[in-house]
């Protein structure tokens, strides 16, 4: 930590809550080395690790990461940002106060910061507009008969049908009608008598394969 902090190592002992930007940061990044440790190579673990402690450092120092903001301490500290917000984004999409400026309230970040991070990945809004709309696209491959197409684009934060099916259009190259149909077609066509449909037949190359020809 000294190494990473580069000074002597006093920012700690210190406790870090939670519910704080810096503790919800540091908890996605435990759980995310966590996670990868099982399929990782020892080579890739010591690199987990590595970005993990550079994270923390920047978090405990934060003045020593911002004095050069292109250091590996600073970077670490970028990525583990970016980690927390997405776990953020993917777990409030329905929320329909998940804006931007929630975001910057929440992680205590500028809206420069916000837009900075999330620049690689087409903009804030845009990674919410995306996932948002993937949530609905699964959601239409296991509609039932009951289900409409409305209900699931303001479930997911589209108030107009038009502006949905346009942009759902536009990232898939299929219509909401043409996803829910394809997945009642799958499940009705696939299923063994007495089977419930699985999700994992969703998937299969043959409904990519024949999803391109509608």
């Amino acid at each position: 930590m000294a190494e990473a902090l580069g000074t002597r190592c006093d920012a700690y002992p210190r406790v870090i809550q939670g519910h704080t930007p810096q503790g919800l940061i540091l908890a996605n990044a435990m759980l995310s080395a966590w996670h990868s440790l099982p399929e990782s190579s020892i080579e890739g673990a010591a690199a987990a690790g590595r970005l993990l402690v550079g994270a923390m450092a920047g978090l405990l120092g934060g003045a020593v990461a911002a004095k050069d903001p292109a250091s590996p301490t600073a970077m670490a500290v970028d990525d583990a940002t970016l980690d927390a917000l997405q776990a953020f984004i993917e777990r409030h999409l329905a929320d329909p106060e998940l804006t931007p400026e929630l975001l910057c309230r929440k992680f205590h970040c500028s809206r420069a910061t916000l837009y900075r991070l999330f620049a690689p990945l087409g903009g804030v809004a845009q990674f919410i507009r995306r996932a948002r709309l993937q949530r609905a696209y699964d959601e239409l491959m296991l509609a039932d008969e009951r289900e409409t197409i409305i209900n699931v684009a303001l479930r997911w934060g589209f108030g107009s049908l038009n502006n949905f099916g346009r942009l759902f259009r536009e990232t898939f190259g299929v219509t909401p009608r043409e996803v829910r149909e394809a997945g009642r077609a799958i499940r009705h066509t696939r299923a063994e008598p007495g089977e419930k449909p699985h999700r994992s037949r969703l998937w299969l190359p043959e409904y990519r394969q024949w999803l391109e020809k509608i």
